[in-house]
């Protein structure tokens, strides 16, 4: 049985649609944190789609975007299983 990610979708979109001018700015050590992968990990899922910015010598990520990101790929994961 699938599992039902439409609470938090609508939750994700809620959070997309208010102000995002408080919205937390990851680094790529962050999301490396928080995913518990590698460098170059991060840089593969870049290549996939992974919303990023380059600014300066590195990549910043929105929580936001990150979150909303992942959760799609979650839920396209289970749907393709």
């Amino acid at each position: 049985m699938p599992i039902d990610f439409s609470p938090l979708v609508d939750e994700i979109a809620e959070r997309l649609r208010g102000d995002l001018a408080h919205d937390e700015v990851l680094n790529t050590e962050q999301v490396c944190a928080l995913l518990q992968i590698s460098r170059n990990e991060v840089t593969s899922l870049k290549r996939r789609g992974l919303p990023c910015v380059h600014l300066g010598n590195g990549y910043r990520y929105s929580r936001t975007a990150f979150m909303a990101w992942f959760y799609q790929q979650t839920e396209n994961a289970h749907l393709e299983s």
